[in-house]
């Protein structure tokens, strides 16, 4: 009677093992070929689940045959081996399952996988596969790039000079500054030019320089304020006001906010 019971468990046991090595061809043919499509991926999610189950029964009818066996060796040994393939085709299927998972969260994130998502995903090797996945992105190289740090040069001495505000200043006509003092003039000539500067140094004091553009960013109507600023006698007069009149490099418009 015992004897007949055995045989029977021992049938029901063979369903279940030859379920798990279907399954695992099927994954190997998974494995051994490119990346599976959505839909072979949808297939082995579906067979993965009902394989999740088969461990439990498997585990119920060999308890109930290593009661009723008298080899008690030669069952502890088939537990043993099935135990191994369960687990080892287990982690195969979930290594082939998590591919998608990364893609899905790295495509619309551009990031890998946080530890919590590595845990829900049962992921084994979560790590090195989002590593994989982001390092063949070239969406998430082109974010990862990093843009060169240009050295900042030398600060030039009149920057850092410890006197009174405005010693040296530059000048510039709606030209682009760090600080500025405006004035207002009348004309584009030399007489509301020294007007405009004789209010600034009762204000702000006698600079030692002023550093003005030299008119090449100037085109069309602008021309005339080029050639006014360009005038020798501009340059004439703040030399016998003891101020240095220098001009900024030709096409280096934001050399005006900066000394040099």
């Amino acid at each position: 009677m015992a004897e007949e019971k055995i045989q029977k468990l021992i049938k029901l046991r063979s369903s279940i093992k030859s379920k798990v090595t279907i399954l695992n061809k099927y994954v190997k043919v998974l494995q051994s070929g490119g990346p599976p499509s959505d839909l072979q991926l949808l297939d082995l999610e579906g067979r993965f689940k009902k394989f999740d189950a088969l461990y439990a029964q498997y585990d119920e009818l060999q308890s109930q045959i290593e009661v009723l066996s008298d080899d008690s060796d030669t069952q502890e040994l088939e537990r043993e081996e099935f135990e191994g393939q369960y687990y080892s085709l287990a982690a195969a299927a979930r290594s082939v399952l998590g591919a998608r998972p990364a893609r899905q969260y790295e495509q619309p994130l551009n990031r890998s996988l946080s530890s919590y998502e590595y845990v829900s995903l049962q992921q084994t090797g979560g790590k090195n596969l989002a590593k994989a996945t982001v390092n063949k992105c070239m969406r998430c190289f082109r974010y990862r790039a990093e843009t060169v740090q240009p050295i900042m040069g030398q600060l030039p001495a009149s920057r850092t000079e410890l006197e009174f505000p405005f010693l040296h200043c530059n000048v510039d006509y709606a030209g682009s500054v760090k600080a500025c003092h405006i004035e207002l003039v009348t004309a584009l000539s030399s007489e509301a030019y020294i007007a405009a500067l004789n209010r600034f140094v009762s204000r702000r004091g006698k600079p030692k320089s002023i550093t003005s553009d030299n008119g090449s960013n100037f085109i069309g109507a602008s021309n005339e304020l080029a050639q006014f600023l360009l005038q020798s006698e501009l340059e004439g007069q703040m030399a016998q006001e003891g101020i240095e009149f220098k001009f900024i490099p030709a096409f280096t418009p934001h050399f005006n906010g900066l000394d040099f």
